[in-house]
């Protein structure tokens, strides 16, 4: 078993049988464990990327920082089934709720996008606590013993999972007239599955995936950014994402694929330590510039 494979393990187990009130120092040691435990090099030149002018110590305060927000959300979402219905409907306040409640009335359920930033499977606990049928798209895990505790954590808050490559079950689950969700801020697996768009004025690799579930399915698709509004409180804003009305398919998931990224930066810059700076976003796009192989075309978001 690999040492990061254990380490999750362990703090997974250990953390779910914690009492609640314990959610604050648990989040403060768990933050300083993933610090010192794993390499900071991807936080600080991601930071490096997006924020050039600022001082070394003000990127690296702001991956701590990052740190320490990943670390309570994942605290918060190992206790999940420890918070009733009625606490995850005070805690997080949605924005805009209406928004979806429209959206659902046309009959082809709705798609959530967001990235992992702030704590985002709240926002998935707090759709389901209102009464909508929640889903995740989810790619499970390497290891079978995370990926089972992953899915029986979300199912106690009512959500279910949907595999990331069964197109064919989201569809379904869609046009039942329910609600999936999709965190889609990291890089395609396969070069076909993305476009390159700009995202902090950097050609990125991005999922273009949900746009074309989007129209395979009919459903309307709406923005979230699920952000930090007190102690174990939340708040975040449903925003719709208009569809590029552009004639080529590829054109158009292109299109709303720079606009969800428009949308991201906006999230990240207002609040830059909600986000996963750890995450090797760029990855691909540096292998093809240190191989000399171009980026291709990058595709302009229109106006949001």
């Amino acid at each position: 078993m690999r040492l990061k494979t254990a380490v999750a393990r362990g703090v997974t187990a250990a953390v779910r049988r914690m009492p609640r009130g314990l959610t604050t120092p648990l989040a403060a040691a768990v933050g300083t464990l993933l610090w010192v435990g794993f390499d900071r090099r991807v936080a600080n030149e991601n930071l490096e990327r997006v924020y050039p002018l600022w001082s070394s110590f003000s990127r690296r305060r702001i991956a701590y920082r990052s740190y320490k927000r990943m670390a309570r959300s994942l605290v918060e979402f190992l206790h999940t089934h420890k918070y009733t219905r009625e606490e995850i409907l005070a805690r997080v306040k949605l924005d805009n709720e209406g928004a979806l409640d429209a959206a659902l009335e046309r009959g082809r359920g709705a798609i959530l996008l967001s990235g992992h930033f702030g704590n985002w499977e709240w926002l998935a606990r707090r759709v389901a606590a209102a009464g909508h049928p929640f889903a995740v798209l989810f790619k499970e895990p390497g290891d079978p013993v995370l990926a089972e505790r992953l899915r029986a954590i979300r199912a106690s808050a009512g959500i279910e999972q949907i595999d990331h490559d069964d197109m064919r079950a989201a569809v379904r689950w869609l046009r039942k007239g329910r609600v999936l969700g999709i965190v889609m801020d990291q890089e395609p697996r396969r070069v076909g599955e993305g476009v390159i768009a700009p995202l902090f004025g950097h050609a990125t690799m991005t999922h273009v995936g949900p746009f074309r579930l989007a129209r395979m399915s009919g459903a309307p698709l709406l923005t979230f950014f699920c952000r930090a509004a007190g102690r174990g409180r939340y708040q975040a804003r449903l925003e719709p994402l208009p569809e590029s009305d552009a004639a080529d398919p590829e054109v158009a998931v292109a299109e709303d694929a720079a606009r969800f990224n428009a949308r991201l930066e906006a999230a990240v810059r207002a609040s830059p330590e909600h986000w996963m700076w750890m995450y090797k976003r760029w990855a691909r796009i540096d292998r093809r510039a240190r191989a000399g192989q171009s980026t291709g075309p990058v595709v302009s978001e229109k106006a949001t």
